[in-house]
């Protein structure tokens, strides 16, 4: 404590915030060291992967391992070629589609990212994870009866899945079909009450606007399947760009 009493406050925070800058540059040049060395490792395994293949010792399995190589280092161009390569070679491997899937995705080409897991469910159609990302390609591309019958697929599969049936729910009424979306509602309110709720108000988007003892009657039949409903026009999408979607990027 002596020592600083030959200094003022003025130079003691100079010299803290010398210190701090001191550790702070420390560790921005390790993290960047270790982030060249992991880069350079990367590039030498694309020269390995290279030299085996100027040897004629191509496969589908180099192009893929190729492919996720420049992926690591954000050359997504690269990454591609070497994904569509790995296809010629071998039509029905299934791990260039998905990584290509990741990349279509990622950058939002929905009619490429379709055709990819159209592939993907040709080659394994018992995969509710396939279907439920086609629904989600489907939806994107605006083929709303082909996303409805892959994600009734999934919940044919795993009836308790909470999240195809609230993005069933939307789908139904999207396309007008209000009983539907309300049998889905029946389900999910057994499955998750907070979830089927959020799809009521979507049922109904103007519940604050009805009598209380309205919405208690509509609630009880709508939660009552000894109930049969008549069918109404939906409200849902309509001009309304707040509404959710069933899918969410």
């Amino acid at each position: 404590m002596d020592l600083f009493m030959y200094y003022s406050a003025r130079e003691i925070m100079f010299f803290v915030f010398m210190l701090i800058s001191a550790v702070l540059v420390i560790v921005l040049s390790f993290f960047l060291l270790r982030k060249w060395q992991g880069r350079r490792i990367i590039r030498k395994n694309i020269r390995r992967i290279e030299f085996y293949i100027a040897g004629g010792e191509i496969s589908s399995e180099l192009c893929c391992e190729m492919g996720h190589s420049y992926m690591q280092l954000k050359s997504v161009k690269k990454a591609c070629h070497w994904y569509e390569k790995a296809i010629e070679i071998d039509p029905d491997l299934m791990e260039p589609y998905v990584s290509l899937a990741e990349i279509f995705k990622k950058e939002k080409e929905y009619v490429k990212l379709r055709e990819a897991y159209e592939k993907l469910n040709s080659l394994n159609s018992n995969d509710p994870e396939i279907l439920r990302e086609l629904g989600w390609a489907y939806y994107h591309c605006n083929e709303l009866d082909r996303a409805v019958n892959a994600l009734e697929q999934v919940k044919n599969m795993i009836p308790s899945d909470i999240h195809t049936r609230y993005a069933l729910g939307l789908l139904y009424l999207e396309q007008g079909k209000k009983i539907q979306a309300i049998q889905e509602y029946r389900e999910l309110k057994k499955l998750d009450e907070k979830r089927a709720d959020e799809l009521f108000v979507f049922i109904y988007p103007n519940e604050e606007h009805i009598d209380l003892d309205e919405l208690a009657k509509i609630h009880q039949e709508i939660d009552d399947p000894n109930i049969q409903l008549e069918d109404e026009e939906s409200e849902f999408f309509e001009e309304d760009e707040d509404q959710e979607e069933p899918f969410k990027d």
